[in-house]
Parts: C-alpha cells; structure tokens; sequence
C-alpha cells in the first residue's frame, strides 16, 4: 500500500484565514457604507488643526468606526502571521489587540496628564480614523500575501511601506493637534518615542 504525504497546508487553504478575511471584508464593506460621510468629512478636514467633523458625528457612525478599529487589530495579526508565523493566529490576535490597547492607554495617560481637554477629545477622535484606516489597507496587503502568491519578503516590505506612512499621517496630525504652538521639537521627538516606537518595538519583539 503507498501511503501519500499529506499536502501542505498553504494560507489559501486555512480556513481560519479564510473566515478572518471574509468576515472583515463583510464588515469593513458594510462599515464604510455606513460612515461614509464621516470618512468625507474626516478627510476634508485632516490638514487642518482643529477637526470639527466630529461634532456631527452620529452614534451609529462612532460605533462602526469602533468596529473598523477591531478590523485593524485582526489585518495586524494576521499579517504577523503571514510574515513570521511562530506561533497560531490567535497567540497574535492576542499581541496585536495588546498593542493596540497599550499604544491607546499611554495617549491617554500622557495626554490628559500634559495637554488641553479640547485637545485630547480631538486627539482621540483622529487617532481612531487613522487606525481604522490603517485596517483597511492592511486588509489589501493581507490579500496580496494570502491569495496574490505575493513572496513573504515582498509582503513585509508593503507592510512596513503602510505602517510608515500611518505612522506619518499619525505626526502629523500629533504635532498640528500638540506642539504647533510651541514649537518644542525635542519634547516632541521623546512623546514620539515614548507613545510610538516603542509599542512598536515591543509587537515585533514578541511577534518573531
């Protein structure tokens, strides 16, 4: 009797990676239809310091948008899977939702501990659309290393060309909110470090 080697399970073929990415594709579909205009709005109003398009902000559009965030987490850690894959998918839903937990807990602690009310309200309202647009690119880079047979390596790199320029949409909008006014350089460089890099750091040191 010949006895076949099984084949090797691929992530095209994990149904886990599967469910996760039509799931999100369902939600984030059905999530931007519903927060269409905030997304609008949101945009309109980026470059400017003072972001008013929160005001106008309905319950159902603020909880979708928490639902976009959840997306963000779940792209995150599907991706670290794709790229290092040492441990199961759900050992890195559990980094990635650690991650985003403490990047926003230290905003918080740091931000109303330094900075205006006002400030921090309109802080946290654009920290949310920044994340949960960054789940929605992660989900594309997630289906070009799932389906696309897009090389690892390759996917890694479009990853790190995403998270750079979120994290450069997210300095932005830091300094216009923070440190326009004051023009302290050097603090800003050290919030940087402390509220950024190192959550940053500390996800891909678990994660390999």
């Amino acid at each position: 009797m010949v006895e076949v080697e099984p084949i090797a399970l691929t992530l095209r073929n994990d149904t886990i990676v599967s469910s996760f990415l039509i799931l999100c594709f369902v939600v984030a579909t059905l999530a931007i239809g519903q927060t269409k205009g905030y997304l609008i709005r949101e945009i309109k109003s980026f470059p400017y310091p003072r972001n008013y398009s929160n005001f106008f902000c309905t319950d159902v559009e603020m909880n979708y948008r928490l639902v976009l965030c959840l997306q963000t987490i779940i792209m995150l850690a599907l991706l670290l899977y794709i790229e290092f894959g040492k441990h199961t998918l759900w050992t890195y839903l559990a980094y990635s939702a650690g991650y985003m937990l403490l990047r926003f807990l230290l905003y918080m602690l740091a931000n109303w501990t330094f900075f205006k009310t006002k400030d921090n309200e309109n802080w946290m309202h654009t920290l949310m659309f920044i994340t949960a647009l960054e789940g929605i690119l992660f989900f594309f880079v997630a289906l070009l290393g799932v389906y696309a047979d897009c090389p690892p390596a390759y996917v890694f790199i479009i990853f790190l060309i995403v998270v750079v320029f979120i994290k450069i949409l997210t300095l932005f909008k830091c300094w216009t909110i923070f440190f326009y006014r004051f023009g302290g350089f050097f603090h800003f460089i050290l919030y940087l470090c402390a509220l950024e890099v190192t959550p940053l750091l500390l996800l891909y040191g678990i994660s390999r």
